[in-house]
């Protein structure tokens, strides 16, 4: 979805319903300038970063699944 947005520095999803979304899987790859992410109400967000990336941000929203 925002793969390789080299210049993205904040998401919100707040309004979007990732439950649904069937592949969440590295979402937000090789996003350098993210910062801060706003997952709002999502109940299932495990998938949306790669395990494979370090990240340094401020997730908002919802964290009972990270």
């Amino acid at each position: 979805m925002f793969f390789n947005c080299n210049n993205l520095q904040i998401a919100n999803l707040s309004s979007f319903n990732l439950d649904s979304v069937e592949e969440q899987y590295g979402i937000f790859v090789n996003t350098p300038s993210l910062q801060v992410v706003d997952l709002g109400n999502c109940s299932d967000a495990n998938y949306i970063f790669s395990p494979n990336e370090e990240y340094n941000m401020i997730i908002i929203g919802n964290d009972s699944n990270r």
